[in-house]
């Protein structure tokens, strides 16, 4: 079996949880018998392009360890010829947006093409109550009317895209992630520490309203890794409002920025807890990075994180205060922050009991 990966910002270059997904998905794979290989679009987006096929051209320096980097219209002309060198079984794609890209490589190598739904876009829209369209969703919409194969992350991913796409079930697969787990780390005292994308999906709102509260305890030091970063506008005005939120504990808010998974990882590893505020995953991978070093978990109930670390500390949503104090008697109470760390650590599947999913999912598509 040969799998051709379409996805962008494939490590080491990140930009969250799908480079994450994708990179441990790609490892799993080939350490399970199936060649992988990838074209990461990175700086390339294909809202850039001119509008004409761009010329074909040789595969050469954008090529390393079957990888295509796609930086520019000419790394772009290399995909088809790179994609007939490896000559895939199947073609697997990770992001929406690449959809037309995908489409061309399916007609030219009359191979099946499956889609991996890291986003429910139309459901984040309907969170936000966006009364608009967008980009992602008109091509998420497009791969789900034409891909052979869709596969959610978790059960309540699926369940969303089925609420929305009815029709879509003989098609639909659940097929998780997992990560490695690490040594255990050690708490710097009372700290907690958030990890994600800046906006009201991922609930960077609802963190602003629980700064105040949580800085009641005056032993909390709380450190932020994220932003926007690809819109470093926009990640400044979120910066300022949670240094405003934070007050005249500010000195005790530590905003990292977006940082690399090392450092990412540097910093996570001193927290007692990792606080999720998010509105709507498919998965939840930074849940699993924190368990995955004995960090225990508290937050908002949200239903594909609570599939994904079942028995954390989930707090249901409510007035500020409210959220701020179970967060707090949580964290107080050490001894349970030590024990769930460790049992979510040791819950954390291995990828040899995640491939047998995505095993199905393969042999389903070429059905």
């Amino acid at each position: 079996m040969r799998i051709l990966h379409l996805t962008r910002d494939f490590p080491p270059r990140h930009c969250g949880g799908t480079s994450t997904a994708t990179a441990g998905l790609v490892a799993a794979l080939e350490r399970g018998g199936i060649s992988c290989a990838v074209a990461s679009f990175d700086d390339y987006r294909p809202a850039r392009a001119s509008g004409r096929e761009p010329e074909p051209s040789p595969v050469e320096q954008a090529v390393s360890d079957g990888i295509l980097r796609i930086d520019t219209e000419a790394d772009l002309a290399a995909l088809p010829g790179f994609a007939e060198a490896f000559e895939p079984d199947q073609i697997l794609l990770h992001v929406d947006l690449l959809q037309e890209a995908a489409e061309h490589l399916r007609r030219q190598l009359g191979v099946p093409l499956s889609a991996t739904m890291h986003v429910c876009h139309r459901q984040m829209l309907r969170v936000v109550k966006a009364e608009r369209t967008s980009a992602s969703l008109e091509a998420q919409e497009r791969v789900i009317a034409e891909a052979d194969g869709l596969i959610a992350p978790t059960r309540a991913a699926a369940d969303a895209l089925l609420a929305d796409y009815p029709g879509i079930g003989p098609r639909l697969h659940v097929a998780g992630f997992t990560v490695e787990r690490e040594p255990v780390a050690e708490p710097d005292g009372m700290r907690l520490v958030h990890v994600g994308r800046f906006g009201a999906v991922k609930g960077t709102d609802r963190l602003i309203d629980l700064l105040p509260h949580l800085f009641d305890e005056p032993r909390l030091t709380i450190d932020i890794v994220g932003g926007l970063p690809r819109n470093l506008q926009r990640e400044r005005r979120w910066k300022e409002r949670l240094t405003q939120a934070a007050g005249d504990a500010a000195d005790r808010l530590h905003l990292h920025g977006w940082l690399d998974p090392a450092e990412r990882d540097r910093v996570m590893s001193r927290a007692q807890a990792l606080l999720s505020v998010s509105r709507i995953e498919t998965f939840g991978l930074a849940a699993l990075e924190a368990l995955a070093r004995g960090i225990p978990v508290c937050g908002y109930r949200e239903p594909a994180l609570v599939e994904t670390a079942p028995g954390q500390r989930w707090l249901e949503d409510g007035p500020a205060p409210d959220v701020a104090a179970g967060v707090l008697e949580f964290l107080r109470d050490r001894d349970r922050c030590l024990e769930l760390g460790r049992s979510g650590r040791q819950a954390i599947p291995g990828w040899e009991e995640v491939l047998p999913g995505w095993r199905a999912v393969f042999a389903a598509a070429r059905d």
